[in-house]
């Protein structure tokens, strides 16, 4: 009986493995697939970023008319030619194409030359003159003469490039022998990012698992972004947030957390009276769904219903602002998660832990973080929305904070998808101040509680990886409190 149950142990194990090669595979396919997607959104994005730099129309002296961008040319004879025409009655300008070589537009008694091995403009004028801006090469052809000229400003206005003065280059420039790579550095294209808080980008976060009362008819999801984001409404989503992060890493019930084998046998020993150098591990499933299923196109599958959720718990002896300091930095992210491969700030709507704005009480931040777990070929990436705030003692809250963690999509793909994918559905981190007698120090409780989907992995995998994941997180997060203490 005794081989048997060695026997069947070992299958048991050559089971998971094999389940373990199946995910592995499954998420090679799904990182894959991702790739893929990213790069043709990365070059959509390249490709209309080209499109928009500076054009403008001139017809004797005068600006005239509006610009209008396609995708494709609205005309039959030159179908291939992307092109961004400006209305008016002598010019036309046309950028970028998907052939090589070169094509004729015409419009307006106009002739615009498209070329596809250099990012510029050719214009035809009738009234020869010769315009340049924006790293854009224009040609005129009354005087047969190719002149080049840059401007270092991030963008011109129509009126500022009638007026430049920049000085052009000599006139034996050849056009259409032209690379980029024969350009100089002051002339090239702008490349870099616009600074960040000049981005305009946007995000959807899914609030259709929140109780949001009066408000709940925002539906879903809500956009997050600087130019139309309701901010009372944004405030009540933080409030269930936070409400919800403060009730669950608090209770300790039994009913709703299922502590591991460790857990259990130290809770019966001690009664988390003496929680030292321990780390304990729980999951379950204490979070009430149940208001999100009264709204209209509510799936239960894109809110994780299903998935384990895990909390852990630990000393870390460092002051709780200090642990703050390193969790909300995003240069310190490597010292405690070895599998990351940085983290970047995407949308900044308030700054400070203890700020009261138009944002409510604290920090909110979107950001964006790769990662590269063990036997995954391809980085997972992630997009959060990051709220942090001091804890209120008067409400019974204790001293220290929290960390929101949610995460978001960009508001171009949110609508298309049909899964779940890899996603934070939210995490919670409380960092609680308590004195150690011994001493009088002052370290920090830290409880995190994640419920997080990583595509492919099946749920009975989900609940062991979480339970070790969430314990390492801990112990990653002391070793990098004790270095820098250490230093």
């Amino acid at each position: 009986l005794s081989r048997g149950y060695v026997s069947l142990d070992r299958l048991k194990q050559k089971i998971e493995l094999l389940e373990l090669k199946k995910v592995v595979l499954a998420t090679k396919k799904d990182s894959l697939e991702g790739s893929i997607d990213n790069k043709l959104r990365r070059a959509e994005r390249l490709r209309e970023k080209l499109l928009v730099r500076a054009v403008s129309n001139f017809a004797d002296g005068e600006v005239d008319g509006c610009i209008a961008a396609s995708n494709s040319s609205e005309h039959d004879e030159h179908d291939d030619v992307e092109s961004l025409a400006v209305g008016g009655s002598s010019t036309v300008v046309a950028i970028a194409t998907r052939e090589n070589g070169k094509d004729l537009l015409q419009v307006d008694g106009s002739a615009a030359t498209v070329r596809s091995d250099v990012m510029h403009v050719a214009v035809n004028s009738p009234h020869g003159v010769d315009m340049a801006q924006n790293g854009c090469i224009v040609k005129n052809n009354d005087n047969n003469d190719d002149q080049f000229a840059s401007d270092k400003k991030e963008s011109l206005s129509l009126e500022e490039s009638r007026n430049s003065d920049d000085p052009l280059p000599p006139p034996d420039l050849d056009l259409y022998n032209f690379h980029e790579s024969s350009m100089s550095s002051d002339c090239r294209l702008p490349s870099e990012s616009p600074p960040l808080e000049e981005r305009e980008v946007s995000f959807c976060l899914k609030v259709g698992d929140l109780d949001l009362g009066d408000l709940d008819d925002t539906g879903l999801h809500v956009e997050l972004n600087r130019r139309d984001i309701d901010c009372a409404l944004f405030c009540a989503i933080l409030s269930k947030l936070v409400e919800r992060g403060l009730t669950h890493t608090h209770l300790d019930d039994s009913k709703i957390w299922k502590p591991s084998k460790e857990t259990d046998k130290f809770i019966r020993k001690n009664k988390l009276a003496a929680l030292g150098s321990e780390i304990l591990v729980w999951s379950g499933h204490p979070f009430d769904f149940s208001s999100g299923k009264k709204t209209s196109g509510f799936k239960e599958n894109m809110y994780g219903t299903d998935l384990p959720i895990v909390r852990a718990r630990g000393m870390v002896q460092i002051e709780p602002k200090y642990l703050l300091d390193l969790l909300l930095d995003n240069d310190r992210v490597k010292r405690y998660n070895a599998m990351s491969l940085g983290r970047s700030d995407e949308l900044v709507l308030q700054t400070g832990v203890d700020t009261i704005g138009a944002f409510g009480v604290g920090q909110s931040i979107v950001v964006r973080s790769l990662s590269k777990p063990p036997l995954v070929r391809k980085p997972l990436e992630f997009i959060n929305m990051m709220h942090a705030r001091s804890l209120d003692p008067s409400q019974g809250e204790g001293k220290g904070y929290l960390i929101v963690t949610r995460g978001v999509e960009e508001s171009s793909s949110f609508v298309k998808s049909k899964s779940l994918g890899n996603q934070i559905l939210f995490s919670f981190n409380l960092l609680r101040e308590v004195t150690v007698a011994e001493n009088n120090s002052t370290w920090t409780e830290l409880t995190t509680i994640s419920h997080i989907n990583i595509a492919n992995v099946p749920s009975f995998l989900a609940r062991s990886v979480g339970m070790k994941s969430a314990a390492s997180f801990i112990a990653d997060v002391r070793k990098a409190c004790a270095e820098a203490a250490s230093s």
